[in-house]
């Protein structure tokens, strides 16, 4: 049971989890139910996609969100680094 992740993210995790031929059988539920989606995007590039985050953050931040309010997944340390550095 996953009590931190709604179960869109959970759902969308274990999707992605059974294509691991080394993964552990198991299945993931959440406890928290939500009306939002997952959005997925993917540019063309780095720096197109550098640009759609940087986009959708202002305009979360202009509805009224702080940076508390706001999760940024990635999938390795690395791979943020880019990012990290436009966000300051």
């Amino acid at each position: 049971m996953n009590y931190r992740s709604t179960e869109h993210i959970v759902g969308a995790s274990n999707e992605v989890i059974k294509h691991n031929k080394f993964k552990v059988d198991k299945d993931v539920k959440s406890n928290k139910k939500s009306s939002s989606k997952i959005h997925i995007y993917s540019g063309k590039d780095q720096s197109e996609n550098l640009e759609y985050v940087l986009n959708q953050v202002n305009q979360l931040k202009n509805k009224g969100y702080n940076k508390e309010d706001i999760l940024f997944l990635y999938r390795r340390t690395k791979m943020y680094s880019p990012y990290f550095e436009r966000f300051k």
